[in-house]
Formats: C-alpha cells, sequence, structure tokens
C-alpha cells in the first residue's frame, strides 16, 4: 500500500507514518526518528520538527496541537519525547487502519443547550 502524503483525506496515522519514515531516512532524522525496535519514535529537536518537518504533511503550527493529535489517536507518551502506539510499527503499514480516534468527551455543560432545554433549567431553578 502506497501512502501519498499530499492526499488531504488520509488519516493521521497514515500522514504520521510517511512522515517519520521521510525524516528518519533524510537529513531531518536529528529531528525525529523510529526508535531502533520500530515500536515506537522519538522527536528530538521540537523546533526543527515543527517548523520544517510536519508543516509538510499536516497543518499545524504549535508542537501541543500536534502532540493533542497524538493523544486523540491513542499514542502513549513514553517518556518526554518517545512515543507509542500498538498499531504504529515501522514496516507494518497494514495496521495503521487499525488505529482509531477516541472520542472527545462532552462535558455537561458544553452541550448545546435549546429551547426545552433552557425551558427546562429554568423550570429547574423556579422549583427550588
Amino acid at each position: 500500500m502506497a501512502v501519498d502524503e499530499t492526499d488531504e483525506r488520509l488519516p493521521f496515522p497514515f500522514k504520521l507514518y510517511t512522515m517519520i519514515q521521510y525524516a528518519s531516512n533524510s537529513h531531518y532524522s536529528s529531528a525525529v526518528s523510529w526508535k531502533q525496535d520500530g515500536r515506537s519514535f522519538s522527536i528530538h529537536n521540537k523546533t526543527i520538527f515543527i517548523k520544517q518537518i510536519v508543516p509538510r504533511y499536516f497543518r499545524l503550527t504549535k508542537f501541543r496541537s500536534f502532540t493533542r493529535q497524538l493523544n486523540n489517536w491513542g499514542f502513549t507518551n513514553i517518556n518526554e519525547n518517545e512515543w507509542r502506539h500498538m498499531h504504529f510499527i515501522r514496516g507494518n503499514i497494514e495496521d495503521l487502519q487499525l488505529i482509531r480516534r477516541t472520542q472527545i468527551k462532552e462535558s455537561s455543560n458544553s452541550k448545546r443547550k435549546t429551547p426545552d432545554n433552557l425551558r427546562q433549567d429554568i423550570e429547574d431553578t423556579n422549583g427550588e
């Protein structure tokens, strides 16, 4: 399966895999690379990584936004700059499709208020 990093529709794990492969095999390996066992990757230079590598694949400009995406897709931060996912393994592109974006939990305060909800809130408040 070939991965085209320019395809905007590609899910995050496929773009991430392509980006890590590219960087690991180029002069950017000093900024990001696979760990020796191929089961995780490390970011060695955040500045180069976010300014020169990430924009080739994602519309992200802040490191925090990138790490939020990793968390949303179930990646685990092993130490400060090393990330892992059980289906994100060098040389195993087929398993990338098993990585799913986690559902973002909605707090009760963020629920959209409808006229009925507002009416119920008023009634509940008046009834106290």
